[in-house]
């Protein structure tokens, strides 16, 4: 069971990291703040994912003031508290991409990640280019 769950463990961390991490990073000065938002964009995304019956919940929200949230939950062992993997930071996003920094993160390893990821949203759904089989439903 301790080896199921330390692997579940590894499978949220990938996941996290397919979500906070794309191509390249665009070191283009670009446009004025309020021009690198994309208003259809702003606000909570989630979606669940399963993974050898278990429930992986996740939940992106971009917020108008440039931060970003990402939270992964998931039920690992019954009785036990569920294990969650936040994180948060800055980001950008314009022309079908998001630019971000995270500057904190439950997961040591993510602070300081800055990436980019091509996005699409079709149908009131959030499609990231690194998870196309897992869209994101607006809920906010």
């Amino acid at each position: 069971m301790k080896l199921q769950r330390n692997f579940l463990y590894i499978v949220m961390a990938i996941i996290v990291m397919a979500i906070t991490s794309s191509c390249s990073k665009d070191n283009d000065p670009g446009p004025t703040p309020a021009d690198d938002i994309d208003p259809e964009l702003v606000g909570t995304w989630e979606t669940k994912l399963k993974y050898q019956s278990k429930d992986l919940d996740v939940r992106l929200t971009f917020n108008e003031d440039e931060t970003l949230e990402v939270n992964v939950k998931a039920d690992i062992e019954e009785g036990q508290p569920p294990f969650e993997l936040t994180a948060s930071g800055t980001y950008k996003a314009k022309d079908g991409e998001i630019s971000f920094q995270l500057t904190e993160s439950t997961l040591n390893e993510l602070v300081g990640l800055e990436d980019s990821i091509k996005y699409e949203i079709i149908v009131g759904q959030l499609y990231l280019e690194d998870l196309p089989l897992f869209p994101f439903d607006k809920v906010k």
